[in-house]
């Protein structure tokens, strides 16, 4: 297979998975290869053959966008544009070819062109996140595969929110009231003094003509009483204590 090209590429077919064709303006997949990476197999083998002899009198192949911080932890996901019509022809045969990156043509059209013989060449195109790149702030790099799947495996907003509010709902619905021992105070929890409207209407009461008292649960202990009184104009009710 080496023989299809010009003898001073060998060296660069040896280390490389592409070539490069300025005059058809074509990029060319080496045989075997089933999977290639935008940024290091195709856009930074093009810097490359740009430096070779004279390759830089032909028009550029691909350019790119992103990479740019968003915040300081944060960066674009970088997309790259093969450009001036040059094209991607895969190796002759009939297989899959798995390309990661975010890859398309400045025309609109497919980046890939037909095999030159009658074969099949399944292409997968497996891109990225338009954000895919998260900065540690004092390493040498991103987030390692393990630290991004336990980052993914966090729960949401929405899974938190939905999980406290079924919490709420429980504790409420299901968990038991406790008995008060005194009469609350006006500074005492919401809980405590919704317990004692629900304990000084159901539970056991008194009326005399001066003193009302409300008991506990078993109806013999007073809880608190409050003085009334009654001067034949005004009738008033003291605070429970």
């Amino acid at each position: 297979m080496l023989g299809f090209w010009p003898n001073w590429w060998d060296d660069w077919i040896l280390e490389h998975k592409v070539s490069f064709s300025g005059v058809e303006k074509i990029i060319y997949l080496h045989p075997d290869v089933t999977t290639i990476d935008v940024k290091e197999d195709i856009y930074s083998a093009w810097k490359e053959w740009v430096l070779l002899r004279d390759n830089s009198r032909f028009l550029e192949a691909i350019r790119v966008v992103g990479g740019d911080p968003i915040t300081n932890i944060v960066s674009l996901g970088a997309t790259y544009f093969l450009i001036n019509d040059w094209k991607i022809r895969p190796a002759e045969g009939s297989y899959s070819l798995a390309v990661n990156g975010n890859l398309y043509s400045d025309d609109g059209l497919d980046p890939f062109i037909n095999t030159l013989g009658d074969y099949n060449v399944r292409i997968s195109m497996n891109r990225s996140n338009l954000i895919d790149t998260v900065s540690t702030g004092g390493g040498s790099g991103g987030l390692t595969i393990a630290e991004n799947a336990k980052l993914m495996s966090l729960p949401s907003a929405e899974t938190i929110a939905t999980a406290v509010s079924a919490e709420i709902y429980d504790i409420i619905r299901t968990d038991p009231s406790i008995e008060l021992s005194s009469i609350p105070n006006t500074t005492a929890p919401l809980a405590t003094q919704i317990q004692f409207i629900f304990q000084y209407f159901r539970n056991k009461r008194t009326v005399t003509n001066t003193t009302e008292r409300m008991y506990k649960e078993n109806a013999s202990t007073v809880l608190g009483s409050s003085a009334l009184n009654d001067d034949g104009t005004t009738f008033t009710k003291s605070e429970m204590a």
